[in-house]
C-alpha cells in the first residue's frame, strides 16, 4: 500500500530498503518521535477558564498539541497526577500556541501535561505545568479578592506594616482605577487604621495604583487591571494605640471605600476579613512538636494533646488530615483529624500553632514517636486537600522539617 505508506512519513522519518528491478523491492519505515513543547504556562483568568501557552517545540514540523489535565496528587503534587487526555490542538504556524480550557471549576487546583503531535507520531516526552488554581467567583457579580500580599520597603523592617510598604491586592476581575479619597481599613489585635488614597501633588501620584501589565500575588499570576497595590502612607489611626500595624497575619483588611470593577460593582469583602502577610513561596516546616501528656506517661493515647509549631501562619485543619507517626515499637500508626473524636485546631491567639487532640480509647503509640508523613481527605469535588497547609495551600514540608519539628517526646 503505497499510499498509506507515504501517509505515515513525516520530516526527520527514515526509510530504509532494497529495490529489485526485477522482483519485489522492499521498504521500511522508522518513525521519529518529535520533541516536546520548549515550555508550558498557566494562567487562571477566571473561575472557569485557564489560559494554557505552549512554547513551540524544537521539531519545526509538530502540528499539534495534545493536552492533558488531571487534579495533583497530596502529596506529589503535579508529578503524581492521573492525567486525561482533554484536547488535540493545531500548533500556531509561529510562535506560542494558547489553548483556553473552558471545562473547570472554581476554587479547585489543575495540573496540565502537553505532548508534541507530528503527522500523528507524539512525543515520547512532555512538559507539566501547574498547579493553577482557579478563583472564586461572587455569586452576585462583584468584586471579590483571590490574594493579598504584603511587601516591605525595607527588609531589616518586618515586624509591622510601615510607611513605604506595599499591599497587593489581586481580584478575580479587572478592577476600576483608584479615585483620590478611596481608602481601605485594616486592624489587627490592637488598632484599626485607615489608609487613603490620595495625591499628595500635582507631581506626586496616588499612593493606590492598578496595575498595567501582568502582575504576581501570592505566586499567582493575574491580568491587566487586576491588582491594586496600595502603599501604606496617609494612614489615619481610627481605634486602639497608635503602634502600628502587626506584620505578623494577624491584620485584616476588614472594610473598603470607592473600590469598584469597571462596570462600578463595590468589591466584596468576607465578614471575617482578609489577612494580610507576606508572601513565601517555600512550604511550611514545623519546627517544634510537643505533647502534653493526659494520659499514660511514656506514650501517646487518649488525653493527651500534640502541639504543632510552624514556621508560617496556617489554615485551619480540615477532617480527614492525618499525619503518620512512627513510635519507639509497633507498626505505622495514623492520627486522623476528625476520626474516632481526635480534634484538630489552628490557635486563636497564633495561627502558625496546631493543636491534635487524642479522644481514641484505643489509640497507643510509644514515645518518643517520629512524624513519618502527612496529607489530607481526597474529596469527590473541588479543591484535592494536601493536609496540613499554610494560608496559600502549600503542603507541610516535612522533608526540611527539623528533627525537633518531627520527633514528639516528653
Amino acid at each position: 500500500d503505497l499510499a498509506g505508506f507515504v501517509a505515515q512519513l513525516s520530516p526527520y522519518d527514515d526509510v530504509t530498503g532494497t529495490y529489485s528491478s526485477g522482483g519485489a523491492s522492499t521498504f521500511s519505515l522508522r518513525n521519529e518521535a518529535p520533541l516536546a513543547p520548549a515550555a508550558v504556562t498557566l494562567a487562571a483568568t477566571s473561575g472557569s477558564s485557564v489560559n494554557v501557552t505552549i512554547q513551540a517545540s524544537a521539531t519545526p514540523s509538530v502540528d499539534q498539541y495534545q493536552i492533558r489535565r488531571g487534579p495533583p496528587a497530596t502529596l506529589t503534587g503535579c508529578g503524581g497526577a492521573t492525567y486525561t487526555i482533554i484536547d488535540t490542538v493545531k500548533a500556531a504556524p509561529t510562535g506560542d500556541t494558547t489553548y483556553v480550557d473552558g471545562n473547570v471549576q472554581p476554587d479547585s487546583d489543575y495540573c496540565y501535561r502537553v505532548f508534541s503531535v507530528d503527522d500523528g507520531d507524539v512525543s515520547s516526552a512532555s512538559v507539566t505545568a501547574g498547579p493553577v488554581t482557579t478563583p472564586l467567583q461572587s455569586a452576585d457579580g462583584a468584586p471579590v479578592s483571590l490574594g493579598v500580599e504584603l511587601r516591605h520597603d525595607d527588609d531589616t523592617k518586618t515586624d509591622k506594616i510601615y510607611n513605604g510598604d506595599e499591599i497587593l491586592i489581586a481580584f478575580n476581575e479587572a478592577m476600576a482605577a483608584p479615585d483620590d479619597g478611596d481608602a481601605i481599613r485594616i486592624s489587627d489585635a490592637n488598632s484599626a487604621y485607615q489608609i487613603l488614597c490620595d495625591t499628595p501633588n500635582e507631581l506626586s501620584s496616588s499612593n493606590c495604583t492598578r496595575n498595567s501589565s501582568a502582575e504576581t500575588v501570592r505566586g499567582v499570576s493575574y491580568g491587566v487591571n487586576q491588582v491594586i497595590t496600595v502603599v501604606s502612607a496617609n494612614r489615619t489611626l481610627l481605634s486602639g494605640t497608635d503602634d502600628g500595624l502587626l506584620a505578623d497575619g494577624t491584620s485584616k483588611i476588614y472594610e473598603h471605600r470607592g473600590f469598584t470593577d469597571v462596570e462600578g460593582i463595590a468589591w466584596s469583602i468576607p465578614a471575617g476579613g482578609l489577612t494580610v502577610a507576606t508572601y513565601s513561596p517555600d512550604g511550611p516546616i514545623s519546627t517544634e512538636a510537643t505533647i502534653t501528656n493526659g494520659g499514660f506517661a511514656g506514650e501517646i493515647d487518649q488525653g493527651d494533646v500534640i502541639t504543632l509549631t510552624f514556621d508560617q501562619d496556617m489554615r485551619a485543619p480540615d477532617p480527614g488530615d492525618f499525619f503518620k507517626v512512627q513510635g519507639a515499637s509497633g507498626p505505622l500508626t495514623t492520627i486522623t483529624c476528625g476520626s474516632s473524636g481526635t480534634t484538630c485546631a489552628r490557635s486563636t491567639s497564633d495561627p502558625k500553632v496546631i493543636t491534635v487532640t487524642i479522644t481514641d480509647a484505643g489509640f497507643s503509640v510509644e514515645l518518643p514517636a517520629t512524624i513519618t508523613n502527612q496529607g489530607g481527605a481526597t474529596p469527590t469535588i473541588g479543591t484535592p486537600d494536601k493536609g496540613f497547609e499554610n494560608l496559600d495551600r502549600i503542603a507541610w514540608d516535612l522533608v526540611n522539617s527539623p528533627a525537633a519539628g518531627k520527633r514528639i517526646a516528653e
